[in-house]
């Protein structure tokens, strides 16, 4: 368990740097309102770090970018920064918690078992409505959705950020069984299962080629999901959308975003920057109750909408567009951060946590 305080990501209101994870300007107001981020702190993180010798990239950014800046404009650009990822399990503990805990524990192991036994038996009867309201109820998880007559009938693409190992869980509760692309690193048995109420493929080019082709044959193929940052984020912010999806959706399919919210009690972090996703199953199991909250947003068209003002709209507009709408309802920012750049983070924090 790491016991740190929450690693900021810098950015700031004016930087020309690549690598700075900085707030996107012009998408949605919802980046005028993340000025109303307190900075985050580095009290911890710094003292662990102080004695290496080499700090990670966007330190350096940051660092030269300010004292290139005249005096006077140096107090103008001091960062205000989302923090997205954290550091510790249990940032606070109290009695109620610890009277709770043995019975937690015995919970999250119990509730690991189901969810592999779930997979590792893999009978029709999980795709019963009523199995799975039950198994829900015994996981401990509740979803509430919002504005579902918002679902477009026939195919279309789902896409919405990704909180906690348990979203994937929203999608269980809907009557339309949804395709859901997933990283081809989770073991073969999971991907292979038939019976979960969302069928499992791998988040690569042949599978965006296939589902090209099957929605292109029938209007009435399944509808897919995805969460295009490709990892999670605490929920304060979000990571760079990916324009995977915009490769196998054709001209004229309609993009539903969909903004997740989790509650979880106590502010338990089910998962960390660096945390294995085990021990991120095993956390999540271990809360009395997860309660996520799914509202979906109005569909999407690349270049249609809002009275011809996208005509002509490119992959990359249309995948800002999307996510900004998320944004906006969640009233939080985009950070410049891709899943590339929070790989790399993970492995520096690493190697200086080993070093310490």
């Amino acid at each position: 368990m790491l016991a740190a305080s929450t690693l900021p990501l810098a950015y700031t209101t004016q930087s020309s740097h690549r690598g700075l994870a900085q707030c996107k300007p012009g998408l949605t107001p919802c980046q005028h309102r993340a000025r109303k981020l307190l900075p985050a702190t580095r009290v911890g993180l710094d003292e662990r770090m102080e004695s290496q010798p080499a700090a990670p990239a966007w330190q350096h950014l940051q660092h030269k970018h300010t004292q290139q800046q005249p005096p006077h404009q140096q107090a103008a650009i001091q960062p205000e920064v989302p923090q997205i990822f954290d550091y510790e399990h249990f940032p606070r503990v109290d009695l109620p918690m610890l009277a709770y805990f043995p019975l937690g524990v015995a919970l999250a192991f119990s509730r690991v078992l189901l969810w592999v036994l779930c997979i590792a038996i893999d009978l029709p009867v999980f795709r019963n409505r009523n199995v799975v309201d039950a198994y829900l109820a015994l996981l401990g998880v509740k979803v509430t959705w919002h504005n579902l007559h918002l679902l477009p009938k026939g195919f279309h693409v789902m896409v919405s950020n990704h909180t906690n190992c348990g979203d994937l869980m929203a999608l269980f509760t809907l009557p339309q069984r949804y395709i859901h692309l997933i990283s081809p690193a989770i073991p073969a048995k999971a991907m292979n299962t038939q019976n979960l109420p969302v069928v499992l493929r791998p988040a690569v080019l042949d599978t965006y080629d296939a589902i090209a082709a099957e929605s292109a044959e029938s209007s009435s193929a399944s509808p897919v999901h995805l969460f295009p940052e490709g990892a999670m984020t605490n929920g304060a912010g979000m990571l760079q959308f990916s324009r995977g999806f915009t490769k196998f959706s054709r001209p004229g399919t309609p993009v539903v975003p969909v903004a997740l919210k989790t509650h979880i009690p106590w502010g338990i972090r089910t998962h960390t920057l660096t945390s294995s996703f085990a021990l991120n199953l095993l956390l999540y199991s271990f809360c009395p109750q997860v309660h996520i909250e799914a509202v979906v947003l109005p569909p999407m068209v690349q270049g249609q909408g809002d009275g011809g003002a996208h005509e002509g709209e490119g992959r990359g507009a249309f995948v800002k567009r999307v996510q900004g709408a998320i944004a906006e309802h969640l009233n939080v920012p985009i950070t410049d951060v891709t899943i590339h750049q929070k790989r790399q983070m993970m492995r520096e924090y690493e190697k200086k946590r080993r070093g310490a």
